[in-house]
């Protein structure tokens, strides 16, 4: 299937949420139902865990991700469904991105046979150490050294700053320090 952008607009309310959820510059693991908006819950609720990142940018932005791992019992794999914003010093609300359908290296991840004994048994998979998820709860950015989260957080920005114009936003090119990479 093809990349597909859904974009949605992120209220003042919601941003804050985000500020309060995860400074800058960290990492956090949540349960989808820790989520803010603006994101419908019946897609939320089919995340079984979420990794949020907040990256600092120039001028004082941050660039929020939520990368939700999806279950996805049919096809026995697990995929990324990351969502972002760029929250703007002093100018409020924004539109987020939400991209299905990724193609960066190891979006999708298939778990061996007995994750799905235990995915039946329980119906929690978050209990199953996954290559994709940081082992610990928080930490900062330059501790998640994980490709598939540096992936879906790099073709997040690099959709986001298609839609922001005159912002100037890091990449995995820049400097280090300069923004999230592994």
């Amino acid at each position: 299937m093809a990349m597909e952008l859904n974009w949605f607009q992120v209220s003042e309310q919601d941003a804050a949420e985000y500020r309060k959820l995860c400074p800058p510059d960290e990492y956090r693991v949540l349960k989808p139902d820790q989520l803010p908006g603006p994101l419908p819950t019946d897609l939320t609720n089919k995340y079984d865990s979420v990794v949020m990142i907040a990256s600092g940018l120039s001028g004082g932005n941050i660039c929020y991700m939520i990368n939700g791992h999806r279950v996805d019992k049919k096809d026995t794999a697990i995929d990324q469904m990351p969502f972002g914003f760029i929250d703007i010093s002093g100018q409020g609300a924004s539109s987020g991105c939400l991209i299905q359908h990724g193609n960066w290296q190891e979006r999708t991840s298939n778990p061996p046979p007995y994750f799905w004994f235990h995915m039946q048994a329980s119906g929690l998979g978050s209990c199953y150490p996954m290559s994709q998820l940081p082992a610990q709860p928080t930490g900062t950015i330059a501790e998640l050294k994980i490709e598939s989260q540096y992936g879906a957080f790099n073709e997040l920005v690099g959709n986001l700053s298609q839609n922001v114009s005159g912002l100037s936003i890091a990449t995995s090119e820049d400097p280090p320090g300069s923004s999230y990479g592994p």
